[in-house]
């Protein structure tokens, strides 16, 4: 059963058995992680003061890059993908048919699918891109 406290001694988090947390530099957050079964991954997003800032009982996977926390699912098969902040706050639901990695105009964009003809592009902070005559669609 892993605990979380702060450096006062506090308790700020008492976890579940096979359940994990872990810290990430980029992330003001620490982040419980447990599997549920059928392809599922409850990931709690824990302030530091206790208070859970993000709560999702139904992701595959979360992956982690400079710039954000890719999330993963699975539904009928089929995986669909989203992004995360280092904060929790979700930026864009896993909708998406893949989501690359930072590789366009000199590694300042990254592209996210929906199908092989819709897709946009969005910067390092990220935010939508027009960029290769790709307009920003109403996306979340």
């Amino acid at each position: 059963y892993p605990i979380l406290f702060n450096t006062k001694g506090k308790l700020l988090y008492k976890g579940e058995n096979n359940e994990t947390i872990y810290f990430r530099n980029q992330s003001e957050y620490a982040i419980a992680e447990k599997y549920i079964g059928n392809n599922k991954t409850r990931y709690i997003f824990i302030d530091s003061i206790g208070k859970t800032k993000a709560f999702f009982d139904d992701l595959y996977s979360i992956q982690f890059h400079d710039n954000y926390i890719k999330i993963e699912k699975i539904s009928n098969y089929n995986r669909t993908w989203g992004i995360i902040n280092y904060k929790g706050d979700v930026i864009f639901q896993p909708i998406f048919k893949e989501i690359t990695q930072f590789m366009y105009n000199n590694d300042e964009y990254a592209k996210l699918l929906l199908d092989d003809e819709n897709f946009f592009y969005i910067d390092k902070e990220l935010n939508c891109v027009n960029f290769d005559n790709k307009k920003c669609p109403i996306y979340n």
